[in-house]
């Protein structure tokens, strides 16, 4: 249960609620409905998203269209992790620069990056965020903050924290200027699992673990488990208890070993196959 509303989720009710063009409302509506699919309340996402088809189908719109499309790849990624997110993503990307939509083309850019970082094809991934951040206004928040994001990720993922720093800053900056609590919460969880993770390879080669490393490693995870608490992101919930036990792993003793191994192997049971655990704790933006 989330202790603050988002100003995002104020900023789109006040928006809806004064709204007089129908099709203004429905984009609204679209965009409301993907922040309750990052939120983790997908079946009030997929209601609303079910709604908008019959106003498509009735009244099309070029830009409702790039919203729905955008919608069903985002809520497939979230909670299949299936191939059909980047066909949808793809289209909304398609129909976006189809229909000349800068704002469309660069947030659907963003989302494809993710992918791409997902999937580990660096190059598509360059390419991807270079046209989001070309074709985002300066105070397009929502497409340069994700952007970023996965910009910091791919550079820390890759050992280079001293690049991925100023990336994550501007990640934050444009999250904190739009208010989207949920991209703090994806930036916070997912530097906090890349750095458990480069601790756990490091201790399999036998590199001695560094103590601060370590301490700021356990305070990232504490932190993004209470933050994600606060915000109440229901989607990334059970990545949470993994992030203590992939910590904790590099000092411990072998028998210790063998429990976090069991604790973690327990929630990756809990989320249905080893294998879409393993590729969540890996690349959960939040989710973005």
């Amino acid at each position: 249960m989330s202790l603050v509303t988002s100003r995002v989720m104020k900023r789109l009710d006040a928006a809806i609620a004064t709204s007089r063009n129908p099709m203004d409302l429905a984009c609204l509506k679209a965009e409301r409905a993907l922040f309750l699919t990052r939120l983790g309340r997908f079946d009030q996402a997929r209601a609303v998203i079910d709604e908008l088809r019959t106003v498509q189908a009735r009244s099309p719109s070029p830009a409702l269209a790039v919203w729905l499309c955008l919608n069903e790849g985002v809520l497939e990624q979230v909670t299949q992790h299936g191939a059909t997110a980047r066909d949808r993503i793809l289209r909304a990307y398609a129909l976006s620069v189809a229909a000349r939509l800068r704002p469309m083309i660069a947030l659907s850019a963003a989302w494809l990056a993710f992918l791409d970082y997902v999937d580990g094809d660096l190059p598509s991934l360059a390419r991807r965020l270079s046209e989001a951040l070309q074709e985002a206004g300066k105070d397009q928040h929502a497409a340069r903050s994700r952007a970023c994001l996965v910009a910091a990720q791919a550079f820390h993922w890759g050992g280079r924290l001293d690049l991925a720093r100023p990336w994550y800053q501007r990640a934050r900056d444009h999250a904190q200027a739009e208010g989207d609590d949920l991209t703090v919460a994806a930036l916070m969880l997912n530097r906090a699992v890349i750095d458990g993770n480069q601790l756990r390879a490091a201790s399999i080669f036998e590199v001695e673990p560094d103590d601060q490393a370590l301490r700021q490693a356990l305070l990232a995870a504490e932190s993004s488990g209470n933050f994600n608490d606060y915000v109440g992101k229901a989607a990334t919930k059970a990545l949470v208890p993994v992030l203590r036990p992939n910590c904790c792993w590099p000092s411990a003793t072998t028998p210790a070993r063998w429990r976090c191994t069991r604790r973690i192997s327990t929630t990756c049971a809990a989320k249905a196959s080893i294998t879409s655990a393993r590729r969540s704790m890996r690349t959960w933006p939040g989710a973005s």
